[in-house]
């Protein structure tokens, strides 16, 4: 089985189809096809290209998501400036 974490890129036709659309595009057409519950989704509302004259990219992304086990220590002032350190440190 390959490993997810080690595929190939993929062919330069499938960059080049993806270049010709934009994000908002693209995730606009996967909440439209409504495959999964609402409730799981990260977007209410459409979304629209902030900079419609410069022209759609294709990249790679990492995405996680974190929880906690425990509440962290320290006030909600310590806590939130931990984690923008965080982010930022990402």
């Amino acid at each position: 089985m390959p490993d997810p974490q080690h595929q190939a890129p993929p062919a330069e036709a499938t960059l080049a189809a993806l270049r010709k659309l934009d994000t908002p595009t693209v995730c606009n057409a996967l909440e439209a096809l409504d495959v999964r519950f609402r409730t799981t989704g990260f977007s209410t509302r459409p979304f629209v290209c902030a900079a419609p004259a410069l022209p759609p990219i294709v990249g790679f992304a990492r995405t996680a998501r974190i929880g906690a086990r425990e509440k962290p220590p320290g006030t909600p002032e310590e806590i939130r400036s931990h984690r923008l350190a965080y982010y930022r440190m990402i």
